[in-house]
Protein backbone atom coordinates (compact mmCIF):
# COMPACT_ATOMS: atom_id res chain seq x y z
CA UNK A 1 0.00 0.00 0.00
CA UNK A 2 1.04 3.06 -0.69
CA UNK A 3 0.60 5.86 2.46
CA UNK A 4 0.13 8.86 0.64
CA UNK A 5 1.12 11.57 3.36
CA UNK A 6 2.14 15.15 2.78
CA UNK A 7 4.12 16.76 5.28
CA UNK A 8 4.01 20.82 5.65
CA UNK A 9 5.68 22.38 8.84
CA UNK A 10 4.41 25.47 11.13
CA UNK A 11 4.67 28.09 8.60
CA UNK A 12 3.14 25.32 6.74
CA UNK A 13 -0.13 27.00 6.01
CA UNK A 14 1.13 25.81 2.83
CA UNK A 15 -0.09 25.79 -0.08
CA UNK A 16 -1.16 22.49 -2.65
CA UNK A 17 -3.36 24.49 -4.56
CA UNK A 18 -6.33 24.35 -7.38
CA UNK A 19 -6.34 27.58 -9.33
CA UNK A 20 -8.90 28.46 -12.07
CA UNK A 21 -8.71 24.75 -13.48
CA UNK A 22 -10.88 24.01 -10.07
CA UNK A 23 -13.34 21.28 -10.69
CA UNK A 24 -16.42 21.98 -9.01
CA UNK A 25 -17.06 20.67 -5.65
CA UNK A 26 -20.22 19.03 -4.81
CA UNK A 27 -22.88 20.93 -2.29
CA UNK A 28 -20.83 19.80 0.61
CA UNK A 29 -17.56 20.99 -0.23
CA UNK A 30 -16.27 24.56 -0.41
CA UNK A 31 -15.01 26.08 -3.92
CA UNK A 32 -11.71 28.92 -3.43
CA UNK A 33 -13.36 32.27 -2.90
CA UNK A 34 -16.75 30.93 -0.92
CA UNK A 35 -17.49 32.19 2.11
CA UNK A 36 -16.58 29.84 5.14
CA UNK A 37 -17.61 31.68 7.68
CA UNK A 38 -18.68 29.60 10.58
CA UNK A 39 -20.08 29.63 14.66
CA UNK A 40 -17.32 30.42 16.68
CA UNK A 41 -17.08 28.13 19.04
CA UNK A 42 -14.18 28.16 21.32
CA UNK A 43 -11.50 25.85 20.22
CA UNK A 44 -9.80 22.91 22.10
CA UNK A 45 -6.98 24.46 24.00
CA UNK A 46 -4.11 21.96 23.71
CA UNK A 47 -1.48 23.83 25.86
CA UNK A 48 0.12 27.81 26.32
CA UNK A 49 3.28 26.44 25.23
CA UNK A 50 4.57 25.24 22.20
CA UNK A 51 5.11 21.64 23.90
CA UNK A 52 3.18 19.08 21.92
CA UNK A 53 0.41 17.87 23.86
CA UNK A 54 -2.65 15.41 23.25
CA UNK A 55 -4.65 15.14 20.21
CA UNK A 56 -8.22 17.13 20.21
CA UNK A 57 -11.30 15.51 18.61
CA UNK A 58 -12.18 15.63 14.58
CA UNK A 59 -15.03 18.42 15.44
CA UNK A 60 -14.75 22.05 16.44
CA UNK A 61 -13.36 25.07 14.37
CA UNK A 62 -9.68 24.55 14.16
CA UNK A 63 -10.44 20.74 12.91
CA UNK A 64 -12.64 22.23 10.13
CA UNK A 65 -10.37 25.19 9.11
CA UNK A 66 -7.44 22.16 8.88
CA UNK A 67 -9.64 20.69 6.38
CA UNK A 68 -10.22 23.85 4.68
CA UNK A 69 -6.90 24.79 4.85
CA UNK A 70 -5.58 21.43 2.84
CA UNK A 71 -8.55 22.31 -0.02
CA UNK A 72 -6.89 25.45 -0.25
CA UNK A 73 -3.57 24.24 -0.04
CA UNK A 74 -4.36 22.03 -2.52
CA UNK A 75 -6.29 24.25 -5.42
CA UNK A 76 -2.78 25.14 -7.34
CA UNK A 77 -0.72 23.59 -9.43
CA UNK A 78 3.19 22.74 -9.16
CA UNK A 79 5.35 25.33 -8.94
CA UNK A 80 2.86 28.23 -8.66
CA UNK A 81 1.03 27.77 -4.96
CA UNK A 82 1.83 28.63 -1.36
CA UNK A 83 3.91 26.41 -0.23
CA UNK A 84 6.45 26.18 -3.08
CA UNK A 85 6.49 29.96 -2.73
CA UNK A 86 10.05 31.63 -2.13
CA UNK A 87 8.88 35.24 -2.28
CA UNK A 88 5.21 35.58 -0.88
CA UNK A 89 3.84 35.87 -4.45
CA UNK A 90 0.93 33.12 -4.42
CA UNK A 91 0.02 34.31 -1.07
CA UNK A 92 -2.88 35.39 -2.07
CA UNK A 93 -3.76 32.56 -4.31
CA UNK A 94 -7.63 31.29 -4.06
CA UNK A 95 -7.84 32.62 -0.13
CA UNK A 96 -11.22 32.20 1.08
CA UNK A 97 -13.48 35.29 1.68
CA UNK A 98 -14.79 35.30 5.52
CA UNK A 99 -13.17 36.06 8.23
CA UNK A 100 -9.71 34.06 7.71
CA UNK A 101 -6.14 34.12 6.01
CA UNK A 102 -3.94 30.92 5.45
CA UNK A 103 -0.28 31.05 5.08
CA UNK A 104 1.76 28.17 4.15
CA UNK A 105 5.07 26.38 5.44
CA UNK A 106 7.50 24.78 3.14
CA UNK A 107 8.26 21.45 1.69
CA UNK A 108 11.04 21.55 3.97
CA UNK A 109 13.09 24.11 3.47
CA UNK A 110 14.33 26.62 5.84
CA UNK A 111 15.18 30.50 5.43
CA UNK A 112 12.24 31.23 3.19
CA UNK A 113 10.87 34.59 3.37
CA UNK A 114 7.65 35.79 2.03
CA UNK A 115 6.11 39.15 1.91
CA UNK A 116 2.46 39.14 2.01
CA UNK A 117 -0.60 41.44 2.07
CA UNK A 118 -3.88 40.45 3.88
CA UNK A 119 -6.76 42.43 4.14
CA UNK A 120 -8.67 43.93 7.39
CA UNK A 121 -10.28 42.04 9.75
CA UNK A 122 -8.68 38.32 9.13
CA UNK A 123 -7.31 36.12 11.58
CA UNK A 124 -4.29 34.36 10.15
CA UNK A 125 -4.31 30.75 10.62
CA UNK A 126 -1.44 28.03 10.18
CA UNK A 127 -0.01 24.71 11.26
CA UNK A 128 2.73 24.20 12.89
CA UNK A 129 3.71 20.75 11.95
CA UNK A 130 0.99 19.06 9.88
CA UNK A 131 0.35 15.48 7.67
CA UNK A 132 -2.67 14.45 5.82
CA UNK A 133 -2.97 11.26 4.39
CA UNK A 134 -5.10 11.01 0.63
CA UNK A 135 -6.23 7.11 -0.97
CA UNK A 136 -4.58 6.63 -3.73
CA UNK A 137 -7.03 5.69 -6.28
CA UNK A 138 -7.71 2.08 -6.75
CA UNK A 139 -5.16 0.92 -4.15
CA UNK A 140 -5.55 -0.76 -0.76
CA UNK A 141 -5.87 2.96 1.13
CA UNK A 142 -9.46 2.36 0.48
CA UNK A 143 -10.19 -0.92 2.24
CA UNK A 144 -8.73 0.62 5.59
CA UNK A 145 -11.84 2.51 8.00
CA UNK A 146 -11.68 6.20 8.73
CA UNK A 147 -10.10 5.07 12.04
CA UNK A 148 -7.29 3.11 10.99
CA UNK A 149 -6.65 5.99 8.85
CA UNK A 150 -6.69 8.49 11.85
CA UNK A 151 -4.55 6.29 13.97
CA UNK A 152 -2.16 6.12 11.51
CA UNK A 153 -1.68 9.86 10.68
CA UNK A 154 -1.70 10.17 14.85
CA UNK A 155 1.47 8.38 14.62
CA UNK A 156 3.19 10.65 12.74
CA UNK A 157 2.33 13.79 14.71
CA UNK A 158 2.27 11.61 17.94
CA UNK A 159 3.62 9.09 18.14
CA UNK A 160 6.89 9.51 19.97
CA UNK A 161 6.07 13.30 19.63
CA UNK A 162 7.42 13.44 15.99
CA UNK A 163 6.28 17.14 15.62
CA UNK A 164 9.38 19.01 17.36
CA UNK A 165 10.88 22.43 17.17
CA UNK A 166 7.31 23.93 17.12
CA UNK A 167 7.90 28.17 17.62
CA UNK A 168 6.08 31.46 16.04
CA UNK A 169 6.78 34.89 16.97
CA UNK A 170 4.47 37.70 16.07
CA UNK A 171 7.04 41.05 16.09
CA UNK A 172 9.27 39.63 18.28
CA UNK A 173 6.96 38.04 20.76
CA UNK A 174 5.99 34.24 21.44
CA UNK A 175 2.37 33.66 19.63
CA UNK A 176 1.62 31.80 23.38
CA UNK A 177 2.57 34.66 24.78
CA UNK A 178 -0.06 36.97 23.25
CA UNK A 179 -3.25 34.29 24.76
CA UNK A 180 -2.63 31.89 21.44
CA UNK A 181 -2.56 28.10 22.32
CA UNK A 182 -1.71 25.94 19.54
CA UNK A 183 -4.48 23.21 19.14
CA UNK A 184 -3.48 19.99 17.91
CA UNK A 185 -6.37 18.29 16.23
CA UNK A 186 -7.21 15.96 13.55
CA UNK A 187 -9.81 17.20 10.67
CA UNK A 188 -13.45 15.47 9.84
CA UNK A 189 -12.35 13.25 6.47
CA UNK A 190 -12.61 16.00 3.66
CA UNK A 191 -11.86 15.64 -0.33
CA UNK A 192 -10.26 17.78 -2.24
CA UNK A 193 -10.47 19.39 -5.93
CA UNK A 194 -7.13 19.10 -7.65
CA UNK A 195 -5.63 20.95 -10.59
CA UNK A 196 -3.78 19.26 -13.46
CA UNK A 197 0.08 18.82 -12.70
CA UNK A 198 -0.67 19.16 -8.51
CA UNK A 199 1.80 18.07 -5.83
CA UNK A 200 0.19 15.28 -4.53
CA UNK A 201 2.97 12.38 -5.85
CA UNK A 202 3.58 9.10 -4.76
CA UNK A 203 0.93 6.93 -5.51
CA UNK A 204 2.10 5.57 -9.37
CA UNK A 205 5.82 3.85 -10.04
CA UNK A 206 6.38 7.09 -11.65
CA UNK A 207 7.28 8.96 -8.68
CA UNK A 208 7.30 12.38 -10.67
CA UNK A 209 3.19 10.97 -11.49
CA UNK A 210 0.94 13.46 -10.20
CA UNK A 211 -3.19 12.20 -9.14
CA UNK A 212 -5.14 12.94 -11.67
CA UNK A 213 -7.29 15.97 -11.73
CA UNK A 214 -10.39 16.43 -10.10
CA UNK A 215 -11.77 15.05 -6.56
CA UNK A 216 -9.33 13.52 -4.66
CA UNK A 217 -10.19 10.47 -2.68
CA UNK A 218 -11.04 10.45 1.37
CA UNK A 219 -8.55 12.82 2.96
CA UNK A 220 -7.50 12.91 6.66
CA UNK A 221 -4.98 14.95 8.33
CA UNK A 222 -3.65 16.10 11.82
CA UNK A 223 -1.08 18.70 12.80
CA UNK A 224 -0.66 21.59 15.22
CA UNK A 225 -2.43 24.89 14.42
CA UNK A 226 -2.28 28.48 15.67
CA UNK A 227 -4.51 31.30 14.53
CA UNK A 228 -3.88 34.65 15.28
CA UNK A 229 -6.33 37.10 15.98
CA UNK A 230 -7.19 40.37 13.33
CA UNK A 231 -4.16 42.42 13.06
CA UNK A 232 -3.43 46.08 13.51
CA UNK A 233 -3.14 47.77 9.77
CA UNK A 234 0.37 48.28 8.83
CA UNK A 235 3.83 46.04 8.84
CA UNK A 236 4.12 42.51 11.54
CA UNK A 237 6.41 40.42 11.09
CA UNK A 238 5.48 36.74 11.31
CA UNK A 239 7.86 33.39 11.90
CA UNK A 240 6.91 29.90 11.48
CA UNK A 241 8.91 26.56 12.57
CA UNK A 242 8.65 23.28 13.04
CA UNK A 243 10.44 20.03 12.29
CA UNK A 244 9.89 16.19 12.49
CA UNK A 245 12.23 14.42 14.71
CA UNK A 246 13.26 10.69 14.94
CA UNK A 247 13.26 9.75 18.72
CA UNK A 248 15.80 6.68 17.69
CA UNK A 249 18.28 9.07 16.50
CA UNK A 250 18.36 11.43 19.78
CA UNK A 251 15.20 13.36 18.16
CA UNK A 252 17.40 14.14 15.18
CA UNK A 253 15.37 16.34 12.54
CA UNK A 254 14.40 14.53 9.57
CA UNK A 255 11.90 17.57 8.41
CA UNK A 256 12.81 21.06 9.17
CA UNK A 257 10.21 24.00 7.79
CA UNK A 258 10.64 27.95 8.76
CA UNK A 259 9.04 30.90 7.19
CA UNK A 260 9.33 35.14 7.83
CA UNK A 261 6.27 36.64 6.95
CA UNK A 262 6.69 40.40 6.47
CA UNK A 263 3.39 41.27 6.43
CA UNK A 264 1.14 44.43 5.09
CA UNK A 265 -2.12 44.38 7.02
CA UNK A 266 -4.49 46.81 4.98
CA UNK A 267 -6.76 49.10 6.72
CA UNK A 268 -10.52 48.55 6.36
CA UNK A 269 -12.03 50.27 3.97
CA UNK A 270 -14.03 53.51 4.47
CA UNK A 271 -17.81 53.47 4.22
Amino acid sequence: MKRNYHVIGLACLAALASSASWAGPDQRLVQPGTDITMATREPLRATTTMTPQTAGTSSGEYARLSARWWQWALSGPDGRNAIQDETGKFCGLNQPKGYVWFLAGTLGKTGVERHCTIPANRKIFYPLVNVSWTDCPGSADEQYSDQEVRDMVAQYTGGGDLACKLSSTLDGTPVTALSNAMVRTQSPKFYSYLPKNNIIKGCYEDPARPLPPGKTGRQISEGYWLMLPKLSPGKHTLTLHGAGCNPAEDNKPFFETAVTYHLNVLPPAER
